[in-house]
Parts: C-alpha cells; sequence; structure tokens
C-alpha cells in the first residue's frame, strides 16, 4: 500500500473518475478536483462524482460546480479519495454496476482503511490529509502544481489540520503546504 502502486493505473488509465465520500468535506473534494485537473492536463477524461451535494462553503473551489452525482464516463479507472468505497453513501449503492466494470485505486490518510474492495490502495496514516497525498503524487505523474490545483488541495490540508493546529501537521505537511501556497494557493483566503 504505497505511492507505487496506484501510479501504473493511473498512468495506465484513458477516463479517471474520482470520488469523493458521502458528505464531502474540503479533504475529499480537494484531492478528486486536483486529481481532474491533472488527469485531462494529461490528455485523459476525468470527471469527479460524489454522491451528495458539494457544500456551499466549498463552492469557490475550482471547478466544484462541475461535481456529478452519478459517473458519466465509461468505466476505467475509479479513484476513491479520503475513504474506502464502503464510504461513498450512494454512489455504491447506486452504481454497483459502473464499479464492477472499473479498476477501483484507494488514496486515504485514514489508518482504519485497508484498502478493501481496491486493485490498488495507498494509504499513508502518515499525512495530514488526503491532499497532501495528491500534492506528493501529481510531480510523480509529471504534472506541475499550478495555482488552479494548489487550491483544492490546500482546502483539504486546511481542513483536515485545522489550519495547522493539529498535531497532524507534520514538517512535511508544512512544506507541502508551503509549496502549495508558493503555487499560488490563496491560504488567508481558504483559511476564511
Amino acid at each position: 500500500m504505497s505511492l507505487e502502486t496506484v501510479l501504473r493505473p493511473l498512468r495506465e488509465a484513458r477516463r479517471i473518475t474520482a470520488v469523493c465520500h458521502e458528505n464531502p468535506d474540503a479533504d475529499t473534494l480537494g484531492a478528486a478536483l486536483a486529481l481532474q485537473i491533472a488527469a485531462e492536463r494529461l490528455g485523459k477524461t476525468a470527471e469527479v462524482v460524489a454522491a451528495d451535494p458539494v457544500p456551499p462553503w466549498l463552492a469557490f473551489l475550482p471547478r466544484a460546480a462541475d461535481v456529478r452525482t452519478r459517473p458519466q464516463l465509461e468505466p476505467d479507472v475509479c479513484v476513491v479519495f479520503d475513504g474506502p468505497l464502503s464510504r461513498t453513501g450512494g454512489f455504491v449503492a447506486e452504481c454497483g454496476d459502473w464499479i464492477a466494470q472499473a479498476r477501483v485505486v484507494n488514496i486515504d490518510h485514514h489508518v482504519s482503511n485497508d484498502g478493501d474492495g481496491a486493485a490498488a490502495s495507498w494509504i499513508d496514516a502518515d499525512a495530514s490529509a488526503t491532499c497532501e497525498m495528491v500534492a506528493l503524487l501529481l510531480p510523480r505523474l509529471g504534472i506541475e502544481v499550478d495555482a488552479e490545483i494548489a487550491t483544492p488541495l490546500m482546502a483539504g490540508i486546511v481542513q483536515d489540520t485545522h489550519t495547522f493546529a493539529h498535531p497532524n501537521a507534520t514538517p512535511r505537511t508544512l512544506r507541502v503546504a508551503a509549496d502549495l501556497v508558493e503555487a499560488g494557493a490563496p491560504l488567508s483566503t481558504i483559511n476564511r
């Protein structure tokens, strides 16, 4: 369950569906939106799916208005963020046939996630947020992080660290956050 295990399916995919957990928060949504933008820059077709609506306080995130409630792409790679497939609420219940045809990848920072149901998983309990993990993943895919990608990633880190006040904010978290600010993430706006 390492970063290396999820790189291959992401590189090989032609279509990527990024899936948020039920009642999406900034971490699941930020990771999914950042991957969608990155995948499109790699020439892939991508979408973000959340069974529940995007909360109004996250509507400022790039592409948040485009989040779908059901996948519209043909099944290829389905990346579930910030929890196991079972935490996706209505998505898993309503899209079981679609999921069965997709290669499921799971990326999460919760130690309780065993990656069950995923063909490939990367679980890093040392990460403060799934968005921290995605910030480390994208350069390995050849993606340069800019403000459009840095903003949703920073939102997830800010929420899950309570703006760096929780003990899960490690030196690595702060280095990742500094890189995101340098790339254009508006930290003070996100914090507000």
